[in-house]
């Protein structure tokens, strides 16, 4: 806190009367992070709004890739993870699929993520692009026939 307050030219002080600590700081940073995600708008096919979703999710991820680390280990929730999590629900609604796929959904986005993260300046990038995309929607797959 002390090294972010110099890095702003700022008196400790002044950093603590926005946060309470450290671990406050690091939830409203990630919170920050997932309100970059764009939501869908509703008006397309669930489950083409829910890909979009898990593409813009991983795209927001791997722009930060020094972030996604926390993003994983943070456990709280704040407005901008409900938002997200409300949606998520709502298009598992429209589609019929159980909510006990929530957790290997997000597991998948962000464990690919945390291991895409690093090797994001390999030229063969783009096969891993085309690895989310199946893998996404082969657990989708399997999500909607375990829902029938």
């Amino acid at each position: 806190m002390r090294r972010l307050a110099a890095d702003l030219g700022v008196h400790p002080n002044a950093v603590y009367s926005h946060v309470r600590d450290k671990e406050e700081l690091l939830d409203a940073l990630v919170d920050r992070l997932l309100g970059e995600i764009p939501l869908p708008d509703g008006s397309g096919p669930w489950r083409d709004e829910l890909l979009d979703l898990m593409r813009a999710s991983r795209r927001v991820l791997l722009a930060h890739p020094g972030l996604v680390p926390l993003v994983v280990a943070r456990p709280k929730l704040g407005p901008n993870a409900d938002r997200l999590t409300a949606t998520i629900d709502h298009l598992f609604g429209r589609g019929e699929v159980d909510r006990s796929f929530f957790a290997p959904l997000l597991i998948y986005l962000f464990g690919f993520a945390a291991f895409e993260a690093p090797r994001l300046a390999d030229p063969e990038h783009r096969a891993r692009e085309e690895d989310f995309e199946n893998g996404l929607r082969w657990l989708l797959d399997g999500a909607i026939a375990g829902s029938r």
